[in-house]
């Protein structure tokens, strides 16, 4: 009796196919964001407003343009910032991939590129993007920093929200590069990148004790007058 193999191999290549298909989404894809800052304005920022994919397991955003320092071509060194879309809550930051360590066998100079989550962000690594949520991207250049009124910001202390306007290239090129990695479905770029250099500034507190010397010059001039008046 002859027998007929088809629907036999016809399940193996359905086996296959499916095993193909699954491996397929263990691979990260990549959408890249490229440009430059203006020229001369390292406080200038880059947004991108985007939504999250629907499966976020191993998505994440990070940057690969810098090369090193003493690379005249490299891009400067960047920082990223995760806000909500209204930009009224910082989320997550990172400057440095591995600050907090962890990342023995990574290039010491690639270690100057951001990545949300990394080890190094400010939530050591534990925060995880939301699917299908919106979220405010923000890349700037190393010492511009976000500051929230009367909080400690990188040693200053400001008396409002906004952006310290310490940016700097570091010699290196206003070049940036922003890297969106996902595994199966792709981020959506709602908008962006777009350039911003007109951003609220955070004013500097003065100390306490420049506060104490200001009222007390103020306090003895009705001092000084009285002894105009006698002479």
């Amino acid at each position: 009796m002859k027998t007929s193999h088809l629907p036999q191999f016809s399940l193996r290549v359905l086996a296959v196919l499916t095993l193909a298909l699954g491996c397929s989404n263990l691979f990260a894809a990549t959408i890249n964001e490229s440009g430059a800052l203006p020229a001369g304005n390292p406080n200038a920022l880059v947004e991108i407003l985007f939504t999250t994919p629907t499966n976020v397991t191993g998505f994440n955003v990070f940057t690969d343009s810098f090369t090193s320092f003493a690379n005249p071509s490299s891009g400067f060194d960047p920082v990223l910032w995760l806000f909500n879309p209204a930009m009224t809550t910082q989320i997550d930051k990172d400057d440095d991939i591995c600050n907090a360590g962890g990342c023995n066998n990574l290039d010491p100079a690639a270690n100057r590129n951001a990545q949300i989550p990394s080890p190094g962000d400010i939530q050591n690594g534990t925060f995880n993007f939301a699917a299908n949520t919106q979220y405010l991207l923000v890349l700037s250049a190393s010492d511009q920093h976000y500051c929230v009124a009367f909080t400690n910001c990188n040693g200053v202390t400001y008396g409002n929200t906004g952006w310290s306007d310490n940016g700097s290239f570091s010699g290196l090129t206003p070049n940036y590069d922003i890297v969106f990695s996902y595994q199966g479905t792709a981020p959506t770029i709602d908008s962006g990148p777009t350039t911003v250099t007109d951003f609220p500034v955070a004013a500097a507190v003065p100390e306490p004790s420049s506060i104490a010397m200001l009222l007390s010059g103020f306090a003895l001039l009705p001092l000084k007058r009285l002894h105009r008046r006698r002479r």
